[in-house]
């Protein structure tokens, strides 16, 4: 499948003062990441607590770890508009004062596409410092299995990452139905600032990049 860098996105925490949550339970805390990247189902409805923001939670909720989780009417928006790659969980949010929101499902994603070739971002410089960022986000041999949500495939060490990407239909889909607390970056124009790469991928730079100060 030919890739069009511009209509794919990063779905992405805004970082604000919205309401956020947190698994009561340890042992979702500890499958918090396998769950968003659909590789674990739970068996049993998860409960999450109130930890940090406004009081009351907006349409997609972001928690203390890596569970994304949205509000109903936002599931079905997805289901009627025939959206890819991804599998709803049963939750229960509870509020600052343990008031409970069941109208919302927690989102796994099940798209996949290749991990990041770095080979082709561009080696910019940015603020009054000029400090090296990569820029532009594409993957290895352009591979991306057509889902509307999905997240990059374990690199060769087996490691991976919980950057959630989705196409243009999900971003055109929550913009017409104006839901909160989203950002999305058009991968063409994502930068990634070089030094965190070194620190944590180095061994996915091009050689003139591993090393560059």
């Amino acid at each position: 499948m030919k890739i069009n860098y511009e209509q794919l996105y990063q779905f992405e925490d805004p970082i604000n003062k919205a309401f956020r949550v947190g698994s009561i339970e340890e042992k979702d805390t500890k499958n918090s990441l396998h769950l968003l990247r659909g590789e674990f189902k739970p068996d049993s409805i998860i409960p999450f607590r109130y930890y940090m923001g406004n009081s009351k939670p907006s349409s997609i909720i972001w928690s203390g770890m890596f569970d994304v989780i949205i509000k109903k009417s936002v599931a079905e928006i997805l289901k009627e508009n025939g959206i890819t790659g991804y599998r709803l969980y049963e939750v229960i949010v509870y509020g600052k004062a343990m008031e409970k929101y069941d109208n919302y499902y927690g989102l796994s994603i099940t798209g996949r596409c290749n991990t990041k070739d770095y080979y082709r971002s561009k080696l910019v410089y940015l603020g009054s410092a000029n400090v090296p960022y990569l820029k532009g986000v594409y993957f290895v041999n352009d591979y991306w299995d057509g889902s509307d949500f999905f997240v990059e495939e374990p690199d060769e060490k087996g490691n991976f990452t919980a950057r959630i990407y989705v196409s243009q239909k999900v971003v055109s889909l929550f913009k017409k139905y104006k839901v909160q607390n989203i950002k999305f970056e058009k991968l063409s124009e994502s930068t990634s600032m070089l030094r965190s790469i070194q620190i944590g991928k180095q061994y996915k730079l091009p050689p003139e990049l591993r090393n560059m100060k």
